[in-house]
C-alpha cells in the first residue's frame, strides 16, 4: 500500500498508533479534516512515508518531536491550520524533508532553532502568517539552495477575485542581517505571476530595495554561524 487517503472525512484526532500497520505506506493525505489533536506516537511505523499532507485542518499546536520516527520524510503540508508558533525540536528527526509548507497559518514566532534538523530542506512557505521578523539562526548552513516565500505581492493581490489572508506584517529592519548579504549569499527574487519580485512587504510601508541598513547591527561573523563559502544561493518569493 503506496498511498492512504483519509482527506474530508471529518476526523479530529489521531490517536497513539493509528497507523503503526501501514509500513509500507509512502504518501498519507489527511488533508480538510477536522484534526485538532494528534496524540504523540501517532506516526510509528510509518518508516516508508514520503509525503505527509495535513493542511486545512483545526491544529493549534504540534508536540516537539510529534514527526520523529518519519526518517524518510520528504514532503510535509501544515498549510491552513491555526498554528500561532513553532518550537524548537517541532520537526525534529526530519533530516530528509525537503518541502515544508506552513503558509496561512497564524504564526507570530519561529524559535531560532526550529529548523535546526531540517538539513535538506529546499522548499519553505511562511506567506499569510502574523511574523514581523526571523531569526538569523533560523537556517543551518549546507550549501544548499532553499526556496522560501515571505509574502504575497500587493500587485497580485489587487487582481485576485477570491479572498485573501492578512500577510506577514515584516519589520524589515529587522531582516537587515538579510538584506545586507544578498549579493554575498546570491540571494535571487522569485516573480509572482505578474513578472514582480516577491521580496517582503515592510508593514511600515518602506519598500524592500530601499531599505536603509547600512551599517546596522553586526556583521554575518557575529549575528549568524554561516560560512560564506558554504551558503550557496537562499531563494525568496513565491513558490
Amino acid at each position: 500500500m503506496s498511498t492512504v487517503l483519509l482527506n474530508r472525512n471529518a476526523i479530529r484526532v489521531l490517536p497513539r498508533d493509528a497507523f503503526s500497520h501501514l509500513t509500507k505506506c509512502e504518501t498519507l493525505l489527511l488533508e480538510e479534516n477536522e484534526l485538532n489533536r494528534i496524540e504523540t506516537g501517532v506516526f510509528n511505523g510509518l518508516q516508508s512515508l514520503e509525503e505527509l499532507d495535513l493542511a486545512k485542518n483545526q491544529l493549534s499546536s504540534l508536540e516537539p518531536g510529534l514527526f520523529v520516527s518519519l526518517t524518510a520524510l520528504t514532503t510535509l503540508h501544515l498549510s491552513e491550520n491555526r498554528l500561532s508558533s513553532i518550537q524548537n525540536e517541532t520537526f525534529s528527526g526530519l533530516g530528509a524533508l525537503e518541502v515544508l509548507s506552513l503558509h496561512k497559518n497564524q504564526i507570530t514566532s519561529i524559535d531560532s532553532g526550529a529548523f535546526g534538523d531540517l538539513t535538506s530542506l529546499k522548499q519553505l512557505s511562511l506567506e499569510e502568517n502574523r511574523l514581523t521578523t526571523l531569526s538569523p539562526h533560523l537556517f543551518s548552513a549546507e550549501g544548499r539552495t532553499i526556496r522560501l516565500s515571505l509574502s504575497v505581492g500587493e500587485a497580485l493581490r489587487e487582481i485576485l477575485t477570491f479572498p485573501m489572508a492578512p500577510d506577514n506584517p515584516w519589520n524589515c529592519r529587522t531582516l537587515c542581517w538579510l538584506k545586507r548579504h544578498e549579493e554575498e549569499w546570491s540571494i535571487v527574487w522569485l516573480q509572482d505571476l505578474l513578472g514582480n519580485a516577491q521580496a517582503p512587504v515592510c508593514a511600515d510601508g518602506v519598500m524592500w530595495s530601499s531599505l536603509p541598513c547600512a551599517g546596522e547591527g553586526e556583521s554575518i561573523s557575529q549575528s549568524t554561524d554561516w560560512p560564506r563559502e558554504r551558503v550557496k544561493e537562499l531563494v525568496l518569493g513565491g513558490i
